[in-house]
């Protein structure tokens, strides 16, 4: 996958466990730099686990993908609920 428009192709990273992603810029010469890392956590602390990644252009016009991270959690009664209010 490209994501900046560079034609050199990048690698995004997805851990299973602890929410955990990365992406790394190729920027020629097998060097790639780490530009982004995002930890999901779901309120009250609870860690997510990645379970899918996709990219996918959104706005058609702008030619930039864009990435989706699925991420889901064990329901236990422990749990808090992420949605709750």
């Amino acid at each position: 996958m490209n994501f900046n428009n560079d034609q050199l192709p990048d690698i995004f990273f997805l851990l299973p466990t602890g929410g955990l992603t990365n992406c790394f810029l190729n920027k020629g010469g097998l060097k790639f730099e780490e530009t982004l890392q995002i930890k999901a956590q779901f309120k009250g602390g609870k860690v997510a686990f990645n379970t899918g990644v996709t990219t996918v252009d959104i706005k058609i016009i702008d030619g930039w993908l864009d990435i989706y991270v699925l991420l889901t959690r064990f329901r236990g009664p422990d749990v808090t609920d992420v949605f709750s209010k």
